[in-house]
């Protein structure tokens, strides 16, 4: 099903799928333990959409590298300002002066997008500071912003010297994918979460937005003419991420040829187009689509709820408290959605993008003076005193 603004209801199933499984991996990690591979669905999808921006607007002639980044902060900058500061102002009155430290700084490296590379400096998951775990899963969201601050460069400067885009972007994939290879060989943690380790998932999403285009397809992607070949594929795309969810391991133990699982599944769904079975049999149900609209605050909240809020109010993080907060989760992020998120990326204006640049940025400095002043120590010492202890 396409929609009259030629918007796929299958993409949005999609990211339904993929947030639902991030959100199950972090909140019932024994349940939902191969969930992660909801982010590999992600960044196939950020590069496919991407992609498709700006292939089209460069084959147009109207691509500006001021419209896309302002539009970048419309669309990523508003809920993740709630969260991160809803994140300071909870931590303020509930965390030890050692955990708002620690929050503190994982706030401002949110607020730069660099969280990911910070961890490079980190053997493992388990040396990161607790202070800001609920907001460890915005990693993949640093990545993503650093695939789009070069990506856009990169394609242009391809355009205008007339060299031959697939095959660059091909290169670049293979590039990639030798990198995460290496990496892996010595560290499986950083190799999940190194750049360049991991664009070549959204080189894939963007190489195949680069075929559809160049079949003349719409912007919407009409898939293969013949249903039952779009069917086909959307059945093989569903059964690789089923296949994933059963022989993947953990994130850090997570090699090329496992995340191509995933990979190649989001591609087949997504190059089944529509009319594929599964695509509009099951993604491009109302429940999916609606979901799917809301899944960027979804990812963004989910992670808040669980770990803040429980301490606060003295319930330990089991199934039924974790389901509540998830339900919580989802109710928030459809109120953000449609309140925050989407006036505001609607609004077209670039001076809304500078004003919420300047708003991102007094978040970060907030942090960064919450890490600087040590979690602020006089701020509540019998609390602190016993949290810390």
């Amino acid at each position: 099903m396409i929609s009259s603004s030629g918007r796929r209801a299958d993409i949005d199933g999609l990211r339904a799928v993929a947030v639902l499984l991030v959100s199950a991996f972090h909140m019932f990690p024994n349940t939902a333990a191969h969930g992660f591979i909801g982010v590999d669905i992600f960044f196939v999808l950020s590069g496919f959409l991407i992609g498709g921006i700006v292939f089209r607007q460069l084959d147009q002639g109207r691509f500006s590298f001021k419209d896309f980044y302002a539009h970048r902060a419309r669309r990523i900058f508003p809920p993740l300002i709630l969260v991160l500061a809803t994140s300071l102002v909870i931590g303020w009155f509930s965390l030890s002066a050692v955990e708002l430290r620690d929050l503190g700084l994982t706030t401002a490296e949110c607020s730069l997008f660099v969280q990911n590379l910070a961890w490079l400096a980190y053997k493992g998951p388990g040396m990161i500071p607790d202070g800001g775990k609920h907001l460890r899963h915005l990693w993949s969201l640093a990545l993503e912003e650093q695939f789009y601050l070069i990506f856009p460069l990169a394609v242009w400067l391809i355009h205008r010297a007339r060299l031959n885009r697939p095959l660059l972007l091909g290169g670049a994939l293979a590039a990639s994918a030798a990198v995460h290879l290496a990496v892996y060989a010595t560290s499986g943690f950083h190799a999940y979460i190194f750049p360049l380790a991991r664009a070549w998932e959204l080189m894939a999403g963007a190489l195949a937005a680069h075929w559809v285009r160049g079949r003349g397809d719409s912007g919407a992607a009409s898939g293969p003419a013949d249903p039952r070949m779009a069917s086909a594929a959307s059945l093989v795309g569903l059964g690789l991420i089923l296949l994933s969810l059963v022989l993947v391991r953990g994130p850090i133990n997570y090699p090329a040829w496992h995340v191509a699982l995933p990979v190649l599944g989001t591609l087949c769904l997504l190059l089944a187009g529509p009319r594929g079975w599964v695509n509009r049999t099951l993604l491009s149900t109302r429940p999916a689509v609606w979901l799917g609209g809301i899944s960027y605050s979804l990812y963004l909240w989910h992670g808040v709820l669980p770990r803040l809020a429980l301490p606060v109010i003295g319930s330990e993080p089991t199934k039924v408290p974790q389901l509540i907060c998830l339900l919580l989760s989802i109710a928030i992020s459809a109120v953000s959605t449609h309140l925050v998120e989407r006036p505001l990326r609607e609004s077209g204006r670039r001076s809304v993008a500078v004003a919420l640049t300047l708003l991102l940025a007094a978040v970060g400095v907030a942090g960064y003076v919450c890490h600087w002043a040590d979690g602020f120590p006089g701020r509540a010492p019998a609390t602190a005193g016993a949290r810390a202890g």
